[in-house]
């Protein structure tokens, strides 16, 4: 994710075939959109909005993201169930676990609370 909540292909991917099928991936769910602006004909007729809520939850989650940096200890440990319940609700698990990047304690949490995610990418938060 880039800082408005869109994805983008690492500049790190310099397998041509690799970089295909990821933006392939992108263009097939939609994640590159960027929305129209507001109060054109186009933002007036559009029909897919995912890139509102998207956007939206970046907000949430850079602003939680700040409360959360700011927080003492005990403070965090009431948060990160919050925080839960939040991306529960929500969605954007991917998201948050981007813009929480610097607290794998939140990182955890939420590979936790979603049950079949593959943890084996994510040793590193365990280590």
């Amino acid at each position: 994710y880039d800082d408005s909540g869109i994805v983008k292909i690492p500049d790190n991917i310099i397998d041509d075939n690799l970089r295909n099928r990821i933006q392939a991936t992108l263009n097939l769910v939609g994640l590159q959109k960027h929305p129209p602006r507001v109060g054109t004909l186009v933002w007036a007729e559009a029909s897919d909005r995912r890139y509102e809520l998207r956007i939206k939850a970046w907000a949430e989650a850079v602003e939680t993201n700040s409360k959360y940096a700011n927080a003492d200890q005990s403070i965090r440990e009431i948060m990160l169930p919050l925080i839960k319940i939040i991306v529960i609700n929500q969605g954007f698990w991917s998201i948050w676990m981007q813009v929480f990047h610097e607290f794998p304690e939140v990182q955890r949490g939420l590979l936790e609370e979603f049950t079949g995610t593959n943890t084996q990418f994510f040793q590193h938060l365990y280590t």
